[in-house]
């Protein structure tokens, strides 16, 4: 209700609808990056409590979303996550944080059994992977092994030990 006076002391009053509108969307700053490591099972997961950035709003923030935060051995190295802020007007601010996702869990390697060689008629025995009795294990991939050596002769010391190397997707090792 408004009510005016004159000079005179006249009133009147008047009914009047106001309208209040929040036309100032919320403000997302310090958008820091982050780092996660994947897990034995090749997983990371981050929450929005893992995340370093600031919020704030003329009236309030209602909704604060982020994705992704599920990586897994797919996932590139360097990863965007997009952080959404909504305000109580149902007004929008979005920031990008830079995720750097790492495989820190090297292979491993086990069960390396011994292998017998016979030499041929020349003297000479070659072996292959195939010929070769190991357990590799990842979190994600191994995508390389390679043994050495795995040609002998009449020269090879007996008792020779043969090394088996795996690497990861990551470029992680393991030897036995």
């Amino acid at each position: 209700i408004l009510t005016v006076t004159d000079v005179n002391s006249n009133t009147d009053t008047c009914t009047a609808t106001v309208t209040v509108t929040d036309a100032t969307a919320p403000t997302l700053t310090n958008c820091q990056p982050v780092s996660v490591n994947l897990d034995a099972n090749g997983m990371a997961t981050l929450t929005l409590a893992d995340l370093t950035f600031t919020a704030a709003d003329n009236c309030a923030v209602t909704d604060t979303t982020a994705t992704p935060l599920a990586f897994d051995c797919d996932t590139p190295a360097d990863q965007m996550i997009t952080i959404t802020v909504t305000d109580s007007a149902g007004l929008t601010a979005d920031c990008m944080i830079a995720v750097t996702v790492t495989d820190a869990t090297a292979p491993t390697l086990t069960n390396c059994q011994p292998v017998s060689v016979n030499l041929d008629a020349n003297g000479m025995a070659t072996l292959t992977l195939a010929d070769l009795t190991f357990t590799a294990a990842d979190n994600c991939a191994v995508t390389d092994t390679t043994a050495t050596p795995l040609a002998f002769d009449c020269d090879t010391p007996a008792g020779q030990m043969i090394t088996i190397t795996v690497t990861d997707s990551a470029g992680l090792t393991a030897d036995c």
